[in-house]
């Protein structure tokens, strides 16, 4: 069973502690067994590297942002990554209901898959080879963490086995097993970061840092995925990394909070971020909502990310034709696309 469990209060959690009985502590606001194994906070010592870098920056934060904990670049990332998940398992779900796949159901969850496993893809390497290389100048970084995102990104990887063998007139049931897996999985790392990474994070960094490291993984995303690109292991993604982000907290909080905060100058809105969440939409999000409602994409849904690199991915050509003015979807002349 996971060590982490979801209180009914979904901002409390606990920590099980493998043997013994444990005690329960107030930590910030959290309740946390008090346990050899358990988080007590991000002042226990045993997390600090140096003494030059104390965890005393929490105050820092306070007065800064008060809700702090909720609302910053790690949570809200992997708040968007879960609402993904949880609305293609609701188009999922409205499939199976409908009875076996067929090629545009297909089609669309592809082509929603071939966006979310690019982006969370790219997400988990900038954890792995900036995030974490840059906290551990500071502190340890907790173990249970990197165990949780290797559960992530391992089930994230069955996943797409099953997606590479779906065909027309399949049954859903085998990828909803294991998309409940994947949310499960997705669920436990989120509540580890943001109850332990977050807490530790910004004991150790302050705000003002905080804005520089998040501009420059910006930089060092972009680093990691054009060397992906030239490698052809990548391809360039026209819905954008931050896309699902801002589908979140919407255009106004990206552009006048977000945006400002982590000193994004305000012409990368048009300049990158704009086109790219209109592709999202016009895309990821309509997929979703044609799945959900059981009605085809008809008009303007060029699938422009769907290409020979999906292709290359997933090892499916052979029924795939990403444009739906085709002739051989029209069933009557009567009602041309």
């Amino acid at each position: 069973s996971s060590p982490l469990t979801m209180a009914a209060d979904s901002t409390d959690f606990q920590i099980r502690p493998r043997n013994g009985k444990s005690q329960r502590r107030r930590t910030s606001g959290l309740q946390i067994n008090a346990n050899s194994d358990a988080f007590l906070g991000p002042t226990d010592p045993k997390y600090q590297k140096s003494s030059a870098f104390r965890p005393d920056k929490l105050e820092d934060w306070d007065h800064y942002h008060p809700d702090h904990m909720k609302d910053n670049s790690w949570t809200l990332q992997d708040a968007a990554k879960l609402t993904e998940i949880t609305s293609m398992k609701d188009a999922l779900l409205a499939v199976q209901e409908r009875g076996t796949i067929s090629k545009w159901e297909g089609e669309l969850i592809q082509s929603w898959w071939y966006h979310h496993y690019g982006w969370v893809v790219d997400h988990s390497q900038l954890m792995r080879n900036y995030w974490v290389p840059l906290l551990e100048i500071r502190f340890h970084y907790p173990e249970p963490l990197l165990e949780a995102l290797d559960a992530c990104d391992s089930q994230l990887h069955k996943i797409s086995v099953i997606m590479l063998r779906l065909k027309v007139g399949d049954s859903v049931d085998s990828l909803l097993k294991e998309w409940a897996c994947y949310e499960d999985n997705v669920v436990n790392y989120k509540l580890y970061n943001d109850n332990m990474g977050v807490m530790l994070y910004h004991a150790y960094f302050s705000p003002d840092e905080d804005s520089e490291n998040v501009n420059n993984s910006y930089d060092a995303f972009l680093s990691i995925k054009r060397k992906r690109i030239v490698k052809g292991t990548a391809e360039k993604n026209p819905t954008g990394f931050l896309s699902p982000l801002i589908e979140l907290v919407g255009e106004d909080k990206f552009r006048n909070d977000l945006m400002p905060r982590y000193t994004f100058p305000c012409y990368m809105w048009d300049k990158y971020f704009a086109e790219r969440y209109r592709n999202y939409s016009q895309t990821v999000v309509a997929n979703i909502n044609a799945l959900i409602e059981g009605l085809p994409l008809t008009q303007n849904t060029e699938l422009s990310h769907i290409n020979t690199k999906y292709q290359s991915m997933f090892g499916r050509s052979d029924y795939y034709n990403p444009n739906p003015l085709a002739a051989e979807y029209q069933k009557d002349k009567r009602y041309p696309p």
